[in-house]
């Protein structure tokens, strides 16, 4: 399994909702010991978002380590999210994240 970088693209509303969306995972506190893996993934990227969009933009880049990556790809297979746009961004990045890590 690769263990560089995988960058990404965000729009900025879908940069506003991620936040909002991973906030409120982060509330509903972790099931079990992998969920708090998980979170504690989340939580990184929640933090470098919070730092990026201080300076408002129309897009955002980031480079997520692997750990960060598999969390947002097992986060959007995990949550029912709203917004098609929004939905579709996350499908976009969960696709990056297969391919890098899960194909070679």
């Amino acid at each position: 399994m690769q263990t560089e970088k995988l960058k990404i693209v965000l729009a900025s509303e879908s940069a506003y909702a991620l936040i909002a969306l991973i906030e409120q995972i982060i509330q509903a506190g972790p099931d079990d010991e992998m969920d708090k893996l998980i979170m504690a993934n989340l939580a990184e990227v929640l933090f470098s978002l919070k730092q990026k969009t201080l300076v408002p933009d129309k897009q955002y880049k980031m480079k997520l380590s692997a750990a960060q990556a598999l969390a947002l790809r097992i986060m959007y297979m995990q949550t029912h999210i709203n917004g098609e746009h929004f939905k579709n961004e996350l499908l976009r990045i969960s696709n990056q994240v297969h391919q890098k890590y899960f194909t070679a």
